[in-house]
């Protein structure tokens, strides 16, 4: 046997040992091999998983990784200086005491009918200023205030009441990975 048909031969017994290793993978094997890590790359841990079903629990759609939920009228914030990714932060009432308002009240009073009548000249005199600038704008003016009363308060009436900080929003099942 030549060197050549020797050569030839080596190369077909190597490949009939490649065709025997074909013939024995399980491609299906293969297949999920892929699939787990191209889910891996998708959704490392600590990514979230995003739905509008209640029923599409990536527990069941992904065998194998565990996901938690996400508590409801729970609110997503970036991350970044001075909040971590995944720290819970806030709450969902907040409570404004009278504490948090600055004093201002409105103590009763009236204001009572209130009427002045001035004469103006162009020098002046002890109730207006000058009218003009040339010559004597003499004339009368009536001012003329009704009566009024007022007792406001922002009082106790205005503590411990909650307000809705909702932002316009869209609601979905949002869940993490942990495993």
């Amino acid at each position: 046997m030549s060197g050549v048909e020797q050569e030839l031969q080596n190369q077909r017994g190597e490949i009939d040992s490649l065709m025997n290793q074909l013939r024995e993978l399980d491609i299906d094997s293969l297949k999920e091999s892929i699939k787990q890590e191209i889910f891996e790359q998708d959704h490392p841990i600590g990514s979230p998983y995003f739905t509008g079903s209640v029923s599409d629990n990536p527990n069941d759609k992904y065998p194998g990784s565990s996901w938690e939920r996400l508590d409801s009228n729970t609110y997503i914030v970036a991350a970044g200086d001075g909040l971590n990714a995944l720290q819970q932060v806030g709450s969902n009432t907040k409570s404004f005491s009278i504490d948090w308002l600055h004093n201002h009240p409105q103590n009763p009073h009236v204001h009572e009918n209130y009427n002045r009548t001035s004469n103006f000249s162009s020098t002046g005199n002890q109730y207006g200023g000058r009218m003009g600038t040339a010559g004597d704008n003499s004339g009368t003016i009536t001012a003329t205030a009704p009566t009024t009363a007022t007792n406001q308060s922002a009082g106790t009436q205005q503590s411990n009441k909650t307000i809705n900080v909702q932002p316009n929003s869209v609601a979905l099942y949002v869940w993490i990975r942990t495993a």
